[in-house]
């Protein structure tokens, strides 16, 4: 299997008189200043669709109105919260993965044509060099990288723990509130059409994206087995 990186690191050495290339990483730059905005955007709505959860979870809630669209029905709203949840979560999934390929390439490129030092450990997905990460736009993990030097203080390593732990808790919610989204359609709406289809398609396609996650994880870990240098 050919690592990714070595890819990378091919075609700016087969290209470095080619006067095309600065602009291709150029257009990879925008790229994931895209990404940044779209998986912002995916968030906020994953953060939306809990709070639905939260708030139609409960039976006191009879009818539901947003402009001139009134929902008499709102049973309809907990039974598509499941699907929209994983479309959400795939979509986050894919947006990540797409910008840690993007945030290679535009970090290899910086080594190189910037001329800096760099090793294996900087091509891991939040190893950054000092000047690299001044090139890169904004982002959380931009800053998370900003904490973890190749060789830390002790007050770095601490505040890297501090923010590290929270943003793994976090990152368990979601799949907390798919579990409450399923019971919910399971233990209150599973008899009726839309909710057997919503649970069981849902359920499907999120052991798809477990799948996925897995056996690129793997794939991964093989084609990091292999010398890069």
């Amino acid at each position: 299997m050919v690592r990714k990186n070595d890819l990378i690191i091919k075609f700016i050495s087969e290209n470095e008189t080619n006067e095309l290339l600065p602009a291709y990483f150029d257009k990879c730059y925008e790229n994931l200043k895209d990404l940044n905005k779209s998986e912002e955007k995916f968030t906020i709505g994953l953060v939306l669709l809990i709070f639905l959860h939260i708030i139609f979870s409960k039976d006191s809630i009879e009818s539901f109105t947003i402009g001139p669209i009134s929902i008499k029905d709102i049973s309809i709203i907990p039974k598509l919260l499941p699907i929209l949840t994983t479309y959400v979560l795939f979509n986050m999934y894919a947006i990540e993965k797409h910008k840690a390929n993007v945030i290679n390439a535009i970090k290899i490129y910086s080594y190189t044509f910037y001329k800096q030092d760099y090793s294996s450990e900087h091509l891991k997905k939040i190893r950054t060099t000092f000047i690299t990460r001044l090139y890169l736009p904004f982002s959380f993990s931009v800053v998370i990288s900003s904490l973890l030097d190749e060789k830390p203080s002790l007050i770095k390593s601490i505040m890297g723990f501090i923010i590290l732990l929270p943003t793994i808790i976090l990152g368990l919610l979601p799949f907390y509130f798919f579990y409450q989204m399923l019971k919910t359609i399971f233990y209150q709406y599973y008899d009726d059409s839309l909710g057997f289809y919503s649970f069981w398609v849902s359920l499907w396609v999120f052991i798809l994206i477990i799948f996925y996650i897995i056996s690129e994880t793997i794939s991964e870990n093989k084609a990091d087995k292999k010398k890069l240098f």
